[in-house]
């Protein structure tokens, strides 16, 4: 089971994301708006993955970098580009909904995934 939570600046995307993690290997640990107390919910919790919503003004990187010290893979995803950016140094744009939780569980079809959908 991997552990998810997300940070989210508009509510149509947290409502978006939940949808798409409805996946039996995937639970959604927990959620904020609120980018300051983030990182002590992220302690709390240990996920294994963060999501976090890419705004039109770009976070701080010093948040990025904060809770990658955590432990967590993080994943920046923009529903307006459908652009999906793990910190691994990896860009995806997204051809289905499967794809991010693909890209959660690191298994099979994240390859393909990559580089956009065929």
């Amino acid at each position: 089971m991997r552990r998810v939570f997300v940070i989210w600046t508009h509510p149509l995307f947290f409502d978006f994301v939940r949808l798409l993690l409805r996946h039996p290997a995937i639970e959604l640990v927990g959620a904020t708006s609120d980018h300051a107390t983030s990182q002590t919910e992220i302690d709390r919790l240990r996920p294994d993955a963060v999501i976090v919503e890419k705004a039109e003004e770009e976070e701080s990187p010093n948040e990025i970098v904060t809770i990658l010290r955590s432990g967590p893979m993080v994943i920046r995803l923009s529903l307006g580009t459908n652009d999906l950016s793990t910190y691994q140094r990896k860009l995806w744009t997204l051809g289905r909904a499967e794809d991010l939780s693909q890209v959660i569980l690191g298994g099979p079809g994240t390859e393909s995934a990559e580089g956009g959908a065929p």
